[in-house]
């Protein structure tokens, strides 16, 4: 088995939701000489994330550099949502300054990701910075999910002021919430 189709098998086996499957098989590829890749790694994150285990998708991403690869997107994006599904949301913030420190290009997944992070933090003020700073300076458009994630971090500190300005803002864009 290549690397191509050993990425295959486990992103089948993440969407089965079959994470342990995914796991046995990321474990299996780097124990033989199939030289285990980035994008190996992001399949059995992904895998693992699909079946509800952060803490598994956490340990693959962290091994990722220490194997002597480089994260991609990718692989910040399923590091971030991991520690934000796993409640870790301290962790998702830090993970996206870094990745800005290490002049990484962030994507809208990447920056959505930090603000519902924000957002679980109660940090209202950081998830409109986000919108309103970091996405501008990365030259990235605001999607409905961009919009609808500032306007929950909004409602959950019931700042709904701040949440209608971002509801006329994303009429204003032509997108429907």
């Amino acid at each position: 088995m290549d690397a191509r189709q050993c990425t295959q098998v486990i992103k089948k086996a993440g969407q089965s939701r079959c994470w342990t499957q995914a796991h046995t098989l990321l474990l299996q590829a780097t124990q033989l000489t199939l030289q285990a890749n980035t994008i190996i790694y992001n399949a059995a994150v992904g895998a693992c994330m699909r079946g509800q285990q952060w803490r598994c998708s956490l340990d693959f991403a962290s091994s990722v550099p220490t194997r002597g690869l480089v994260w991609d997107t990718v692989s910040w994006n399923s590091a971030m949502y991991a520690h934000e599904r796993g409640n870790n949301w301290a962790c998702a913030l830090r993970l996206f300054m870094s990745m800005l420190e290490q002049d990484q290009t962030p994507s809208i997944v990447t920056c959505n990701t930090a603000m519902k992070a924000a957002a679980s933090g109660q940090l209202w003020q950081h998830a409109l910075a986000l919108l309103a700073d970091e996405m501008p300076r990365c030259k990235l458009l605001p999607d409905v999910i961009t919009y609808n994630t500032a306007i929950s971090a909004c409602k959950e500190d019931q700042v709904w002021e701040w949440g209608l300005q971002l509801l006329a803002d994303m009429r204003n864009a032509a997108l429907l919430p």
